[in-house]
């Protein structure tokens, strides 16, 4: 179901019927060349068909690169702990 423009958790149909993200991810990994370009032009299409606005996106994008940080921090942490 879709409520503001937003997909609801748990619906397994994108914004306006078209292919939902996980698929068009998984669909890009058979061509690592262009996979991270095809993944993010189809995460910045569902946000702005989902109606975000450009600040919106920017701020999730930095959320995005902050998750990846906060992701690598813990695991040179963990790496670390096992070399001592």
């Amino acid at each position: 179901m879709v409520t503001n423009g937003m997909q609801n958790e748990g619906s397994p149909q994108s914004v306006r019927g078209g292919m939902i993200l996980e698929e068009k991810i998984v669909k890009a990994l058979n061509d690592p060349e262009t996979f991270s370009k095809c993944v993010a032009t189809a995460f910045f299409r569902a946000l702005k068909r989902a109606g975000c606005s450009d600040p919106q996106i920017i701020a999730v994008a930095s959320d995005v690169i902050g998750c990846l940080i906060d992701s690598l921090n813990k695991f040179e942490k963990r790496r670390r702990k096992v070399s001592v």
